[in-house]
């Protein structure tokens, strides 16, 4: 008997679960997916009037589409339902119109896509656009003007700049576009390092022509950003590093960097973090295995959706669920968000500070 009770607490210090029953409660918020549907949206982003969310569709019959969703009659309604893989849902600054890609497999076709959110006037605006690791690395940015959007080819891996209005584009540089500060004026990108693996950064301005570079405090060796966005007031730069754990922010006017959030456990690569439209909120998910297989087998893993202020402060779990964490997306005043659970989107109002 002694020597079980000193296996036994053994494998308790080695960090093996010594709880028989685990707590399996769960605080999903309010479910906004009807009963008997199911609906995995891979991407999400709120209306302007926040009665619906858009989400990238892909549903257990693996028939992709882009899709609206009311937030208070639980409707769907289809906007794109051309049975592509989508990607890069962006929602344009007055509200009217959806940008994404879209790519056929089978007709090897991939474009740049812009519609009206009542699902009309579908266009085509680019070709031969490379889909990349949204939100992670955005394949496409767009200035909040509406103006400009930067791409990267797929032939040839090289970043445009690309204006709306007169439908020209220019080369900038092999690498890959970030994020464009909040007046639209100036893009935050990467450029390849020839024979390295490693990126600079440089804010590029599409109405002069000018760039700069710009430093993050990184690893020279292993320059890379991850999820960037810049605040509503266009001083700090939000980003992650190669490493999933730790989120940072830079003062674009004072050069400081520093850490923001930092969760030293159960950090998933994949759902990653999102930012509320006015860069007052993160969010992001963490996981723990509350029921074991065994050696690295879970059998029920709990996903817990965290909310943080921009300067790191204030981080609380406002949901949490036995099922995997999924896409999430803020209202435009940072109070409400929008994610899902397995096949299941919910909602739920941020009420502290």
């Amino acid at each position: 008997m002694k020597i079980c009770r000193s296996i036994i607490c053994l494998f308790c210090l080695v960090g093996f679960s010594c709880q028989s029953k685990p707590d399996l409660s769960e605080d999903r918020g309010n479910e906004i997916t009807p009963a008997g549907e199911l609906d995995a949206p891979q991407e999400m982003v709120w209306s302007k009037a926040g009665d619906e969310v858009f989400y990238l569709s892909l549903p257990p019959n693996g028939q992709y589409a882009v899709r609206a969703r009311n937030i208070t009659t639980k409707a769907a309604r289809l906007i794109d339902g051309r049975n592509r893989q989508y990607a890069a849902l962006t929602l344009s600054h007055d509200g009217s119109k959806l940008f994404y890609l879209a790519h056929d497999y089978q007709a090897r076709d991939l474009g740049l896509f812009r519609i009206s959110t009542d699902g009309l006037n579908l266009e085509r605006l680019i070709g031969n656009v490379k889909t990349l690791f949204p939100p992670v690395q955005p394949s496409f940015v767009l200035s909040s003007d509406e103006i400009h959007l930067a791409y990267v080819a797929e032939a040839s891996d090289s970043l445009f700049v690309y204006n709306l209005v007169d439908k020209s584009g220019t080369f900038l540089a092999h690498g890959s576009p970030m994020t464009f500060s909040p007046d639209g004026k100036q893009l935050l990108y990467a450029e390849s390092r020839e024979g390295s693996p490693s990126s600079d950064h440089f804010i590029f301005s599409p109405g002069t022509g000018a760039k700069q570079p710009i430093s993050f405090g990184l690893d020279p060796q292993r320059q890379h950003l991850y999820l960037t966005r810049w605040d509503g007031d266009g001083i700090r730069i939000f980003y992650r590093g190669e490493d999933v754990r730790f989120y940072f922010v830079r003062d674009v006017t004072t050069g400081t960097v520093s850490k923001v959030w930092e969760q030293d456990y159960g950090v998933p690569i994949s759902p990653h973090f999102s930012w509320s439209p006015d860069g007052s909120r993160i969010s992001a998910w963490t996981s723990k295995c509350l029921v074991s297989r065994g050696f690295l087998d879970c059998e029920v893993t709990q996903f817990s959706l965290h909310v943080i202020n921009a300067n790191g402060q204030n981080a609380r779990v406002i949901a949490y669920g036995n099922d995997n964490g999924g896409a999430t997306a803020f209202f435009s005043d940072g109070k409400q968000i929008a994610y899902s659970f397995g096949f299941k989107m919910y909602v739920r109002s941020i009420t502290s500070n």
